[in-house]
């Protein structure tokens, strides 16, 4: 998918694939816009 959306996108756009159980190393505030395509399937939800 990375490959895809660099293809439609071009060379001048950040990209980048994190691991959900990690801590995005960005600031609050830093995206325009954030894609998450089916992200919620493999969230485990917690009462």
């Amino acid at each position: 998918m990375l490959a895809l959306a660099r293809r439609w996108l071009g060379d001048d756009v950040d990209l980048h694939v994190v691991d959900l159980r990690d801590r995005l190393p960005f600031e609050d505030g830093a995206f325009d816009d954030v894609v998450a395509s089916l992200v919620l399937h493999y969230l485990r939800l917690v009462p």
